[in-house]
């Protein structure tokens, strides 16, 4: 199965869409302070699944 060309230009305007908001949501943050929410949700996803 392969993407259309439309289907491929769709894909690259979310993936585009989906980094520029990110880079958003991280602005002014360092790895330190997303370390911390991101090693809760690995133990939070550890007790649900483990």
């Amino acid at each position: 199965m392969e993407l259309t060309g439309e289907g491929r230009a769709a894909f690259l305007r979310l993936r585009d869409a989906a980094v520029a908001f990110d880079a958003r949501l991280r602005t002014g943050l360092d790895d330190a302070d997303t370390a911390v929410p991101a090693g809760l949700l690995d133990r939070l996803r550890e007790n649900v699944t483990g």
